[in-house]
């Protein structure tokens, strides 16, 4: 049963916070805009909650992953010197290291997209700060995948 909407928020927007949520609305199928910023408010505060969970979880799964990473590369070695077949344990290795990179890109993204948004005065700050937390996410990712993917 949807709980009756009692509450009114009369707040201002620029035009491209607008663009970015009609845009997601459309993409959604979202049926109005106050549906949209209702459920995307949602989406927001279920996130800021699990984010620090997630990154704590995403930087042990990285430890795990990069510790396995130097055992594969090191039983690889030994097997290549045996004689036996190396091309699967390569071949898994580039498939494993991008996707896990791309899983800690993320959970560096969501939580310092989170703690941005909470530390920060103004909104332009907030959003400069957002700015900032993306690119070193995206070289740190850029950074992961160079340093594990096999030749």
């Amino acid at each position: 049963m949807v709980k009756p909407r009692e509450n009114r928020i009369h707040m201002m927007m620029s035009e491209e916070e607008l663009t970015a949520i009609d845009d997601w609305r459309f993409a959604n199928r979202i049926a109005t805009r106050s549906d949209a910023i209702r459920r995307l408010c949602q989406i927001g505060l279920v996130l800021d909650e699990k984010a620090s969970t997630l990154q704590g979880s995403i930087a042990d799964n990285t430890r795990t992953t990069l510790a396995m990473t130097d055992r594969l590369e090191e039983l690889t070695f030994k097997a290549h010197d045996k004689g036996i077949d190396i091309l699967p344990i390569m071949e898994s290795l580039a498939d494993f290291v991008p996707s896990q990179a791309e899983l800690q890109y993320l959970g560096m993204l969501l939580g310092g997209l989170a703690g941005s948004f909470r530390r920060q005065g103004s909104v332009e700050e907030a959003m400069e700060s957002a700015k900032q937390v993306r690119e070193i996410s995206l070289q740190t990712l850029e950074r992961f995948k160079r340093m594990k993917t096999p030749d």
